[in-house]
């Protein structure tokens, strides 16, 4: 599923019997404990279908937001995810946070889990935790956290001083999101 979920008509047919599809590879997604070769191809087949709408919002109702920020969480404090797995769960994640109800999902505190990422060295997981932060501070709850504290501000400031222009464009123009006044 993962491989043929890279085609757009792929992922059209996979949607096109109702989400089934959708709810059993989430299940396969939450039952592995493990960072195991099945979890990593059910992951990537997440990722790919949730670039459509359809998807994204079963995937949300499943509480797949949930289930990346806990594997977040768990890469964060030592329980490592291969790249793979960290790459194809910051983009699931930053694809969800694009709905209203995927930032919903999100706790408060979800700048906790995604600010040791920020310096992450490779590119792509910078790049997609880059933008579920954007898309978070267009939230009023999470823009609120997120100013109420100096640790996303810091951290932005802390990336740029080493990043490379592409992300130093990215890093400022989420600071001064940050910074302004209106969301």
């Amino acid at each position: 599923i993962n491989s043929i979920a890279t085609m757009s008509r792929a992922r059209s047919y996979i949607m096109s019997n109702g989400a089934h599809c959708i709810t059993s590879l989430c299940d396969v997604l939450k039952s592995d404990p493990t960072d195991s070769v099945l979890r990593q191809q059910a992951l990537g087949a997440l990722q790919k279908c949730s670039l459509k709408r359809s998807a994204q919002l079963e995937m949300i109702n499943q509480g797949v937001v949930e289930w990346t920020l806990s594997a977040l969480d768990l890469h964060n404090s030592g329980t490592t995810l291969c790249d793979y797995s960290l790459e194809y769960c910051t983009a699931l994640l930053m694809n969800l946070c694009l709905r209203t109800v995927g930032k919903e999902n999100c706790p408060p505190t979800v700048f906790n889990t995604l600010l040791p990422l920020i310096p992450h060295p490779n590119p792509q997981v910078k790049h997609y935790i880059n933008g579920s932060i954007y898309s978070l501070l267009s939230s009023p709850t999470h823009r609120s956290s997120a100013t109420s504290s100096p640790a996303l501000d810091t951290a932005l400031r802390s990336a740029l001083a080493s990043a490379p222009p592409p992300f130093k464009r990215q890093y400022n123009f989420i600071l001064n999101l940050l910074i302004s006044t209106s969301p």
